[in-house]
C-alpha cells in the first residue's frame, strides 16, 4: 500500500510540475506588429539581425555598430533574435534616441510566451563584458560572458559590478536584461 501512496505522489509531482505549451499562441499587437510579422521564423547569420543563440552570438557587428553609436550620443536602432533554450526565437527592437532608451519584444514565436509589456523605457544601456572560470565535467574552463542591461539608474564601474552580483542571485536589480550570453572559451 504504501508503494502505491508513493508512485501516485510522484507521478501527480509529475504532472504538477510539468510546463506547459501555450495552448492560444501569444499575438504581438504592438507599434512594431508590421515589423515583427515580416521577420522569418529563424534569423539567418549574415543578416540584419545580430543573433543570441545557444551556441554564440551572430552578426556581432550589428551589435558592435548599435554600441558605436550610442556611445556617441547618436540615434541608433537594433533588432536582436534572441533564441530561447528550447529553439524558440524571441526578436527584440532596441532604439535609441540621443536620450531614452525604448525596448520592444515579440515573443509570440516562443512555445512558452507570455504576455509582455508592448515598451519599456529606461534611460541608461550597460554592457558588461568578463571572463570567468566554471566547471565542466570535473575541470575547471575559461568562460566568456556577455550582457547588455538598460536600468533608470546611473552606475559607477563598481556599483554596477554591485547591481549585476544582486541580478545573477535572482534578487530585485532594477537591471533590465536586453540580451546575454556564457560561452566557454575554445
Amino acid at each position: 500500500m504504501r508503494n502505491i501512496l508513493l508512485f501516485i505522489f510522484i507521478l501527480l509531482m509529475l504532472v504538477a510540475c510539468k510546463p506547459t505549451v501555450n495552448e492560444k499562441p501569444v499575438v504581438y499587437e504592438g507599434e512594431h506588429a508590421d515589423l515583427f510579422s515580416e521577420l522569418p521564423d529563424r534569423p539567418e547569420e549574415g543578416g540584419d539581425i545580430f543573433i543570441v543563440a545557444n551556441d554564440g552570438l551572430h552578426n556581432e557587428e550589428i551589435w558592435d555598430a548599435f554600441y558605436e553609436q550610442v556611445k556617441a550620443g547618436q540615434e541608433a536602432s537594433l533588432l536582436i533574435g534572441a533564441y530561447t533554450i528550447e529553439g524558440d526565437v524571441i526578436y527584440k527592437l532596441l532604439e535609441y534616441d540621443g536620450s531614452i532608451f525604448s525596448l520592444n519584444e515579440d515573443n509570440s514565436r516562443d512555445s512558452y510566451a507570455s504576455i509582455v509589456p508592448d515598451r519599456i523605457e529606461r534611460t541608461n544601456l550597460y554592457y558588461l563584458e568578463y571572463q570567468s572560470k566554471e566547471e565542466v565535467n570535473g575541470q575547471e574552463k575559461p568562460f566568456m560572458n556577455r550582457y547588455c542591461f538598460l536600468s533608470d539608474e546611473v552606475y559607477d564601474e563598481e556599483g554596477l559590478n554591485k547591481v549585476f552580483e544582486k541580478f545573477k542571485t535572482g534578487e530585485e536589480s532594477g537591471l533590465l536584461m536586453v540580451w546575454g550570453y556564457s560561452g566557454m572559451i575554445r
